[in-house]
């Protein structure tokens, strides 16, 4: 399994695994469920059949659980109390491929994921390129702020 288990304020856990894709919820008195989103292709995290590996969770603000993915590189935030999953699609995308889709779709995926009450802080990797780049996410209206590039011949990485 990719990513991480994490636990959001109302005390559950939640995870996803890899290809497939399934997003999971573990209440703590023994109940495990799928959550998926209503335009989500079967056995992927996302609307796109691509988006085949949770990568990273973590907790977001106000109750809600963040999850980045692999393949495309997507994020999308679950809000447990509504019940609602919130999409804000392809992070910092190749300019020649802005949905990372077949035939030539990315390999990119969110290697770290943190936020804070306003946004979410991912660090992306583009295995095609090995290019890495902070980058981000205003989570009330999805814009994204990539910070730079950078390759594997830099030092530390």
């Amino acid at each position: 399994m990719y990513g991480k288990i994490t636990s959001a304020t109302n005390g559950n856990l939640y995870f996803t695994t890899n290809d497939p894709c399934y997003f999971y919820e573990y209440n703590l008195t023994g109940t495990l469920g799928q959550i998926s989103g209503s335009t989500w292709v079967k056995r992927a995290c996302g609307t796109n059949v691509e988006d085949k590996a949770g990568q990273h969770a973590t907790q977001g603000p106000n109750g809600t659980v963040l999850i980045g993915t692999a393949i495309r590189g997507s994020l999308f935030s679950y809000d447990p109390v509504a019940n609602a999953i919130r999409e804000y699609g392809v992070i910092d995308p190749p300019a020649d491929n802005p949905t990372c889709t077949s035939p030539y779709y990315c390999y990119r995926y969110v290697y770290t994921l943190q936020a804070d009450a306003s946004y979410a802080y991912l660090g992306m990797r583009d295995a095609n390129t090995n290019y890495w780049s902070p980058v981000m996410v205003r989570l009330s209206d999805g814009q994204q702020t990539p910070c730079f590039q950078a390759n594997n011949s830099l030092p530390g990485l």
